[in-house]
């Protein structure tokens, strides 16, 4: 999520919130990732990185479910 997360930021998360695009979350698709909402369809997200050119994102793994949203990015320190 470079630019906007760096390596040791650390990151408050909101998990009752529900997520609209372009909202930052923590999913768990495959491991722990931090993505930006891109796209919401039928209680499915696309998720992607805010750098395009190297990050591993929903144009790799597809579409996220709701289930594995673990909650909104509030606060990044």
């Amino acid at each position: 999520m470079l630019p906007t997360l760096k390596p040791g930021d650390t990151v408050l998360v909101w998990r009752f919130g529900k997520p609209k695009v372009g909202d930052i979350v923590v999913a768990n698709p495959k491991g722990l990732i931090i993505k930006r909402v891109e796209k919401i369809k039928d209680g499915q997200f696309f998720l992607v990185g805010d750098n395009s050119s190297k990050s591993t994102d929903s144009r790799q793994f597809g579409w996220v479910d709701r289930k594995q949203i673990l909650g909104l990015v509030l606060f990044i320190l």
